[in-house]
């Protein structure tokens, strides 16, 4: 933009637009701040506005089994490491789906997840997958180097986003000890049956041991006999061996099949943690005030443009008329 109009009708300079922002600061401005209020009048009726954090380890691995019983139950892969397992586990259609309906207090009422996150057309249909999808949405989980998971929630109310966080590493746990009592009890039915088995032979080896002995009163002076006997003797306490193997196997197969201790270390509860959701409403302000920017350019460029076209209008007039007056 040099010499007026003429090189601004060939198009629209770097320096053209610079000068119209200048000019029309106030509308950009306007508009910037518009539309930062719109975002923060959108992160209002969100509901994620605030989040809860928590954290913790776990106290124990995940052996072969208990991997392969919980991906025959969630559906998919567990991940490669006991901690890795527990992020999986925590978005879960198993946990989140049992998630969506526990209700939590809430100024004096029971709220599910599924009201709290207008999520009750998907419960209708009884859409399950649908549920889990939307509630992953509103999790985020991280495992650092140390084996720690970390887990954050967003909801629209700080209460209902430590309540609902609370309820999500309680199911965890539940889901951690069940699967541990699962693959207990199946290890210890098939130890009962290995050990019934062994309690036969045993029993077997016993009878065989007592008919010889009935059948040959006189083994002393038969280094057959003797051999014989040696050999029976031999194979009840191999029998008597392993039935004590597999009783003790047995018995702490039982014991894990019951036990219901805490397989979870809690490093940061939920409680009073919940804060708004300071990452989200940066992004927000971000996004109304640039679009606020783009939009408030685009109107500075127009009203430019219309403040040209009446000036280029006034000029013609003033020229016609001073042809006119000059003829």
């Amino acid at each position: 933009m040099t010499d007026g109009t003429g090189s601004e009708a060939s198009g629209i300079s770097f320096e053209y637009i610079i000068t119209a922002v200048a000019i029309h600061y106030r509308v950009v401005v306007g508009l910037v701040v518009f539309g930062a209020l719109i975002a923060v009048a959108t992160l209002v009726l969100r509901d994620d506005r605030y989040v809860a954090s928590a954290s913790f380890v776990p106290q124990q691995r995940i052996e072969e089994g208990e991997a392969s019983l919980a991906a025959s139950i969630l559906g998919r892969g567990a991940g490669d490491g006991t901690a890795s397992f527990f992020a999986t586990l925590v978005e879960s259609r198993r946990v989140l789906g049992e998630l969506a309906f526990d209700t939590i207090r809430h100024d004096g009422d029971a709220v599910a997840a599924v009201q709290i996150y207008e999520l009750q057309e998907l419960a209708r249909r009884g859409d399950l997958e649908g549920i889990t999808q939307a509630l992953q949405e509103y999790l985020t989980v991280e495992v650092d180097g140390n084996g720690i998971v970390s887990v954050e929630l967003r909801a629209p109310d700080p209460e209902i986003a430590e309540g609902l966080l609370s309820r999500l590493i309680d199911r965890t746990q539940e889901f951690r000890i069940e699967l541990r009592n699962s693959s207990a009890r199946q290890d210890r039915e098939f130890l009962e049956e290995r050990l019934g088995d062994a309690e036969a032979r045993l029993r077997k080896a016993e009878e065989d041991l007592s008919l010889f002995l009935d059948s040959n009163r006189r083994i002393a002076n038969s280094p057959r006999l003797t051999i014989e006997l040696e050999r029976l003797r031999r194979v009840i306490d191999r029998e008597e061996q392993r039935v004590r193997q597999l009783s003790a196997m047995y018995e702490e197969a039982r014991f894990e099949e019951v036990r219901n201790t805490p397989v979870l270390t809690i490093v940061d509860r939920p409680d009073d943690s919940a804060s708004l959701d300071r990452a989200s409403m940066v992004r927000w302000l971000a996004l109304g005030g640039g679009l606020g920017g783009i939009v408030g350019s685009g109107v500075s460029l127009l009203l430019r443009r219309w403040r040209m076209s009446e000036e280029e209008v006034a000029r013609m007039l003033k020229n016609r008329v001073g042809k006119s007056a000059s003829g």
